[in-house]
């Protein structure tokens, strides 16, 4: 009989690669304040993301000029 932690076991090996690969693209970004075409890249990238996963993303306007992420469900 499977269990519930079996069936999470099997989609976390499913994913592992998918997720590793994306987890090193978003690393690529410079994120930080002295690259600010890199950060907003970055954050452009983690709202397609998000959205891809079903989450209603985007970017909220900043005063500072750094991008903001928003997303819910």
């Amino acid at each position: 009989m499977t269990t519930l932690l079996d069936s999470v076991d099997a989609y976390i090996a499913e994913h592992q690669e998918r997720w590793l690969r994306e987890l090193r693209d978003f690393c690529r970004y410079p994120s930080v304040a002295e690259h600010p075409d890199a950060m907003h890249a970055a954050a452009d990238w983690l709202v397609a993301r998000l959205a891809a996963a079903g989450l209603r993303a985007r970017l909220l306007p900043n005063p500072a000029g750094f991008p903001t992420v928003f997303a819910e469900q």
